[in-house]
């Protein structure tokens, strides 16, 4: 682990990275926080009820017989598991990813505010050439000292992407599913309903996962923006201004926001925003509570204003120790 220059891990994802590679990738441009790696060192694939313990198995295994060397203050410092989960336990063979996958990536890459760091990790077996293991870390080190981030490799894909077709997915059409759900709501059999729709975009040449990145990253800046790769090409991408949850030095923090707590309902975005300019005009009470939950104390505190590229709503936050 080193702490190195100004550096951006989009561009050491799409300058190192090689097709058929897992990767992940997540970033909040607005918040100078962003997080890459990619190339499999060890991986784990599982599935069935307890697929979740079986990936931290896994990592407890690894980081047993893991040695971390270098500057462990420099940002993401040490080795990482990314992991990606599927809603269902088990899936049929040929699904896009697996119910539960992780990995520890060859290299990885960081951005924390103006600190940006660097990790290349290694695995040194019984039999293992120390020589050749001492010529990889080195030449990492070399390569991302002096990475240069705009000196990204030219991809074959056309300057703008033309969709050639766009076709709905689904066994109803998508408003027929909006007039079913409001009247769930309304009958009372639901108090809220988030639908999903499913569209197949075709375009006129192959799609590049970093290209889209690119475009999702400047359009939704105060989002988290984020891709997982498998090893047979396919891609999660996405942006959301959502956070499950975050652990950082022994705390932990979650959010809702504003696709959980829909006040107005699907209003056009100008009368939405003419009613939250009168709402943040008036003093919002902010109201915190505090209990112990199994020895730990658990803060709420709500409620905030959240806005963002054409979605408005409120926020609450937890956070405990």
């Amino acid at each position: 682990s080193m702490e190195v220059d100004c550096i951006k891990p989009l561009a050491v994802l799409e300058s190192i990275s090689e097709a058929g590679e897992q990767h992940f990738y997540v970033e909040r441009p607005s918040k100078g926080q962003a997080l890459a790696g990619a190339d499999a060192l060890a991986e784990g694939h599982f599935s069935g009820a307890g697929r979740f313990q079986a990936v931290k198995d896994f990592a407890e295994e690894i980081l047993e017989h893991t040695i971390s060397v270098g500057d462990l203050s420099a940002p993401f410092a040490g080795p990482h598991f990314f992991t990606a989960f599927t809603f269902e336990s088990d899936l049929t063979s040929d699904a896009d990813f697996p119910a539960a996958s992780v990995f520890v990536p060859r290299w990885q890459v960081s951005r924390m505010g103006d600190r940006y760091g660097a990790v290349a990790n290694v695995c040194i077996e019984p039999d293992s050439d120390l020589d050749q293991v001492v010529d990889r870390v080195w030449t990492a080190y070399e390569k991302f000292t002096v990475f240069n981030n705009e000196a990204t490799p030219a991809r074959d894909t056309p300057a703008n992407i033309q969709v050639v077709n766009d076709a709905e997915l689904g066994e109803r059409p998508f408003a027929e599913l909006v007039d079913a759900a409001l009247a769930d709501i309304k009958n009372g059999d639901y108090d809220k309903i988030v639908l999903s729709r499913v569209r197949e975009l075709t375009a006129n040449t192959n799609w590049q996962p970093l290209e889209v990145l690119k475009r999702l990253r400047v359009r939704f800046n105060d989002c988290y923006t984020f891709s997982y790769g498998s090893h047979e090409g396919s891609s999660f991408i996405g942006s959301s201004p959502e956070r499950l949850l975050e652990i950082h030095e022994g705390c932990l923090r979650t959010l809702s926001h504003p696709s959980h707590h829909n006040l107005f309902g699907p209003l056009p975005v100008g009368r939405a925003r003419l009613r939250w300019s009168r709402l943040e005009a008036a003093p919002v009470q902010i109201h915190v509570e505090r209990y112990e939950a199994e020895g730990h104390e658990i803060q709420c505190r709500v409620p905030s204003i959240l806005s963002l590229h054409a979605v408005q709503g409120m926020k609450q936050g937890r956070r405990g120790r």
